[in-house]
C-alpha cells in the first residue's frame, strides 16, 4: 500500500485532531516522527508512548481508542512520507516543493512564539538523539572547547560528512531560536530541520537494509545457492582427501575454460571460505573454494594469478589459521609462475607487503631457479638489493635459507653484517655459524648452536617474573610448527611474534 504524503490542505484537520487527542499541535507531532525515526531504543518510539498514554486514560472508551489510534497512525505514516519525498542526495525540485509547502502550512497553525518553542523543544531533542545513536552524547556535554567538541564529532561520522554538517546546523539552528529569530527565519529553519531529518533517517534506512541483507546473506544455505545451478555445484561434493592429490584432474568433472566466471566467483568467495561452520561438520563448502582454486590453476584460467596472489595476501594480513592459501601457493601459481619474475621481485622489496608474503614470494623465487625460468645471477642480484635496505629478520631469514641453499656465497658480507645487527630471525633458519657450515667455510661447530629462543621466552614470561630452564633446540623451527615454549598455538603466533 503506498502512503502519501501529508498535503497543505490535510494539514489543518490533522492539528484539529492532535490537539484534541494527545494535546500538541501537528508540528510538535512532524517533527517528533523525524526524530523518532532516529532514535535506536524502541521504548522511545513515538508510536508507543502515545499507544502507552492513551491507554492509561481510563475513561477513554475501547472504540475511540482504536479509532484514535487509527488517525495517529494515518498521520504517523504521512509524515513518513514526507520525510521521504526528497532523496537527500540527489534532490529533485519538484519534490523539494512539495515538502516546502508541507512544512509552510504546518507552520501556519501557531502563534511565532509557540513556533519557537516547538522548534527549541524539537532542535534540542534532535541533537540529543542524533549524539546518542552516533555514540558522543557524553561528549556533547563534556568539551568545553567548541573546536575540540568539532574535531571529536568530525571523526565519528568521518567520511559522512552530510550528517557532520547537518549536525552542526541543528546546533546553529538552536543557538539562533533562542537568541531570537524573525518569523521569516523560522520557515527556513524548519525546513532544514526538516531536511536534515530526512537525511539522517535516509542513511539510517540505507544501514540497516545493509545489516538485514548481511543477516540474510550470512546463512550457509544462502551463500551456497548462487552455486548450486551451474556446472561447479559438483565441487561441493568432493572429498577434501582430494586436495592434496596431484593426480586428481577437475577436467574429469565435466568443468573447462567455459567455467571460468564461476569458478572465479567460488574462488573469491570469501564469505564462504570463513563462514563458521560446526566442529563437527566436515565442511564441503568451504574445500569446494579450495577445489575452486585448484580447477582454477588446472585449467591455468589467467585471471587466477592474480586472484591467488591477492588471496596469499589476504589470508597473511588476516592471520588466517589453516594456512590453506600459503600451503597451496606454490602449486597454484605453477602454471603462471615463469611470467612472475618482475612482480615477484617487487613484492620481495615492498616493505609495506606483510613479511610472510614477502617470503613467499622469495621462495617462489628459488622454484623458479630449480626449473630454469631465471639463472643465479638474476636471484643474487635480487638478494644483493634486499640485503641494503630491508631489516624485517623474517624476510632477510627466508632470504639468507635459499642462499644457503643455492650457495650463494657472494652474499657472505651483507648476511653477516645483518646477524650484527639482529635483523635475521635466528629461530626461522639458523645463526650464522649454520651459514658459514652450509657456505663450506667451516667443517664444524665452534659454539653453542644460538636460535635466540632463551631472548624471546625470557622477554614472552617477564611480566610474571618466571624463570624457565633454557630451550635446546637443534632442528629449524617452521612458522606453523607448534611453539616451544608449550602454549599450544603455532610458533607464527606465539613466540615468533615476542622476538
Amino acid at each position: 500500500m503506498n502512503i502519501e504524503p501529508l498535503t497543505p490542505t490535510a494539514v489543518k484537520p490533522y492539528n484539529k485532531l492532535l490537539k484534541k487527542i494527545v494535546n500538541k499541535p501537528a508540528l510538535a507531532l512532524f517533527f517528533e516522527v523525524g526524530i523518532g525515526l532516529i532514535e535506536i531504543e524502541p521504548d522511545e518510539h513515538l508510536i508507543n508512548r502515545i499507544v502507552q498514554e492513551l491507554a492509561d486514560r481510563k475513561n477513554m472508551d475501547i472504540n475511540d481508542l482504536n479509532l484514535y489510534l487509527r488517525q495517529i497512525n494515518e498521520f504517523y505514516n504521512a509524515s513518513i512520507a514526507s520525510y521521504e519525498l526528497v532523496d537527500t542526495q540527489d534532490p529533485v525540485e519538484t519534490d523539494l516543493a512539495k515538502l516546502e509547502k508541507i512544512v509552510h502550512a504546518l507552520m501556519q497553525l501557531e502563534s511565532v512564539e509557540k513556533n519557537r518553542e516547538i522548534m527549541i523543544t524539537m532542535c534540542d531533542r534532535a541533537i540529543e538523539s542524533i549524539a546518542k545513536e552516533y555514540g558522543f552524547f557524553e561528549e556533547l556535554y563534556s568539551f568545553v572547547v567548541y573546536d575540540d567538541l568539532a574535531s571529536h564529532i568530525e571523526s565519528v561520522f568521518g567520511e559522512m560528512k552530510g550528517l557532520y554538517t547537518g549536525f552542526f546546523s541543528l546546533m546553529d539552528i538552536l543557538q539562533m531560536l533562542k537568541k531570537g529569530a524573525t518569523e521569516d527565519e523560522f520557515y527556513e529553519f524548519s525546513m532544514l530541520m526538516t531536511i536534515v531529518l530526512a537525511s539522517y533517517n535516509e542513511v539510517r534506512k540505507h544501514r540497516y537494509e545493509l545489516m538485514q541483507q548481511e543477516e540474510e546473506g550470512s546463512s550457509l544455505e544462502y551463500l551456497v545457492k548462487p552455486y548450486m545451478k551451474t556446472k561447479v555445484a559438483t565441487l561441493f561434493s568432493l572429498s577434501v582427501k582430494l586436495i592434496d592429490q596431484d593426480d586428481f584432474s577437475y577436467r574429469t568433472l565435466g568443468l573447462s575454460r567455459k567455467n571460468k566466471k564461476q569458478l572465479l566467483e567460488l574462488g573469491s568467495d570469501m564469505a564462504l571460505y570463513y563462514h563458521e561452520f560446526d566442529e563437527d561438520d566436515e565442511c564441503p563448502e568451504f574445500f569446494a573454494v579450495l577445489h575452486a582454486w585448484r580447477a582454477l590453476s588446472e585449467l591455468e584460467i589467467v585471471e587466477a594469478k592474480a586472484l591467488f596472489v591477492d588471496l596469499l595476501r589476504k589470508l597473511f594480513e588476516d592471520e588466517d589459521d589453516l594456512d590453506w592459501m600459503p600451503r597451496l601457493f606454490k602449486k597454484l601459481i605453477k602454471p603462471f609462475r615463469a611470467n612472475m619474475f618482475d612482480e615477484s621481485v617487487d613484492y620481495i622489496l615492498d616493505e609495506s607487503e606483510h613479511e610472510w608474503f614477502r617470503a613467499e614470494f622469495i621462495n617462489l623465487l628459488q622454484s623458479m631457479l630449480k626449473n630454469d625460468e631465471i639463472d643465479k645471477i638474476t636471484l643474487s642480484q635480487v638478494f644483493e638489493k634486499l640485503f641494503k635496505k630491508c631489516k624485517n629478520p623474517i624476510v632477510n631469514a627466508s632470504a639468507i635459507a635459499v642462499c644457503k641453499d643455492e650457495k650463494l656465497t657472494e652474499h657472505y658480507p651483507q648476511i653477516k653484517k645483518l646477524y650484527e645487527k639482529k635483523w635475521v630471525d635466528k629461530a626461522l633458519d639458523g645463526d650464522l655459524e649454520d651459514v658459514e657450515l652450509a657456505f663450506e667455510m667451516r667443517s664444524e661447530r665452534s659454539t653453542k648452536r644460538d636460535l635466540g629462543l632463551n631472548d624471546i621466552l625470557e622477554e614472552s614470561f617477564k611480566i610474571d617474573r618466571i624463570v624457565h630452564a633454557p630451550i635446546s633446540v637443534e632442528e629449524k623451527i617452521g612458522r606453523n610448527d607448534p611453539c616451544p615454549c608449550g602454549s599450544g598455538e603455532k610458533y607464527k603466533k606465539c613466540c615468533l611474534k615476542k622476538g
